[in-house]
């Protein structure tokens, strides 16, 4: 009975995962900016329509007649009388999430119409270059390794242009050769609603070696936290290693406390009843006869 109550319980959960799945791929998904005003649509509809109402994330935000309260957006949300568009002013990126428009007809309720927002904050300053020359001697030239990274680092991407070529990806490997004048190495932070870049003139000779100063630390920093981690682990093995013997030796001492009682039993032929009576009868008379039963007993 457990078994059954437990399969229909696990079977409910995967039914209601996918059906939010499948829900969530019907939404079309709409990109804006933090700080700015958009307008989602109500979907595609041409009739008139009984009721009207706009939920976020399954919240209640407004309708036709009211306004609800108790949500993120109170004061910030309208929506149109006429073509029921909602309006949503100063968007915050905690405002990022699914707006469902559900609505009513004479012939009874029309298909849900669903909207994924998603919220972006504005890049506001460009991203940083790191550059490690590594020189050729033998074909003379130079094996530049870059890296490029935002202090805003969510949900971004980042594109490299060289020589009108577009390479994707934080770091770049680029090999530069001594005929070659400067070249432009372009950095491109982005997300859907912003983009700032960073570019650098760099070849083989004019190379300055402060440029490439931030690589040591990084190489350091990473170097110890490996040193770190290792020490750590030593330490825990360490520590295990001496539990396990201070365990082992409690489970020996115990033993051999067993083993000094049994040694002190186990000597030579005697007579059961004998150890009885002198523990228990030592006071007895010489002439008292004793009602025990005299049986050997061979200890080995």
């Amino acid at each position: 009975m457990f078994l059954i109550i437990c399969f229909a319980h696990n079977f409910l959960l995967l039914l209601g995962v996918w059906s939010h799945a499948l829900e969530a791929s019907d939404c079309q998904t709409q990109y804006e900016r933090e700080g700015g005003t958009t307008v989602l649509p109500p979907g595609p509809f041409n009739e008139d329509l009984d009721s009207a109402l706009w939920k976020y994330n399954e919240n209640r935000l407004v309708s036709a007649w009211k306004e609800f309260t108790g949500h993120q957006f109170s004061g910030r949300v309208t929506m149109d009388e006429t073509n029921y568009g909602l309006t949503i002013k100063d968007l915050k990126t905690t405002d990022s999430g699914y707006f469902t428009f559900v609505s009513t007809r004479k012939s009874g309720q029309r298909p849900t119409f669903c909207i994924r927002l998603v919220v972006q904050e504005v890049l506001k300053e460009p991203p940083t270059l790191s550059v490690l020359n590594i020189p050729k001697t033998l074909k003379k030239s130079c094996v530049l390794l870059m890296a490029c990274y935002a202090k805003f680092d969510k949900d971004v991407r980042y594109k490299w242009t060289v020589n009108n070529m577009n390479y994707n990806g934080t770091f770049l490997q680029y090999e530069l050769n001594p005929p070659e004048r400067d070249v432009t190495f372009t950095c491109t932070v982005f997300n859907k609603v912003s983009e700032k870049s960073e570019s650098r003139n760099i070849n083989c000779q004019s190379f300055d070696a402060h440029e490439s100063s931030s690589w040591p630390n990084i190489i350091v920093a990473m170097g110890s936290v490996i040193i770190f981690l290792i020490l750590l682990s030593l330490i825990a093995v360490c520590c295990y290693k001496k539990y396990r013997n201070t365990q082992s030796n409690a489970s020996q001492n115990v033993t051999d406390n067993q083993q000094q009682v049994y040694s002190s039993l186990l000597h030579g032929d005697s007579n059961v009843y004998e150890y009885m009576r002198n523990s228990e009868n030592n006071g007895n008379d010489a002439g008292e006869v004793s009602n025990y039963m005299n049986v050997p007993v061979q200890m080995s």
